[in-house]
């Protein structure tokens, strides 16, 4: 059996407004569009509908390049 490597990442807003938590949603949207083996591990919903103060995920592939 092979070990699978792979990226845990964290998308954060900080202490930003609700623009940068848009930033975080949109950011994580077109991420998993060019890179369809991101799974969401975890978010932490804005105060704003459809924002996220953050999202961890995971990706098997190096997003380093």
């Amino acid at each position: 059996m092979r070990d699978t490597e792979y990226m845990i990442v964290q998308l954060s807003s900080g202490q930003g407004s609700a623009e940068c938590e848009l930033a975080v949603r949109k950011l994580y949207e077109v991420l998993t569009k060019g890179y369809p083996d991101i799974t969401m591990l975890s978010s932490h919903a804005a105060k704003t509908e459809g924002c996220y103060t953050s999202i961890l995920f995971s990706a098997e592939c190096d997003l380093a390049e």
